[in-house]
């Protein structure tokens, strides 16, 4: 929500539960203005997942 996000849906998805949030953002979007976008701080952002360290093959017979 930090980023951006106006909402969210949790599995199993409810048909009707997405037709009323699809129908009140659409709404909601044509009623508003537009906000300015707005930077997210470097430091606000995750951190990206180091890659696995590498393995060693098994030594074979």
């Amino acid at each position: 929500m930090r980023l951006g996000a106006a909402d969210l849906l949790v599995k199993p998805i409810d048909p009707w539960a997405l037709c009323i949030k699809v129908r009140y953002l659409y709404d909601f979007t044509r009623r508003s203005p537009l906000p300015a976008p707005t930077a997210v701080p470097r430091a606000a952002l995750p951190a990206p997942a180091a890659p696995p360290a590498p393995t060693a093959p098994a030594p074979g017979p």
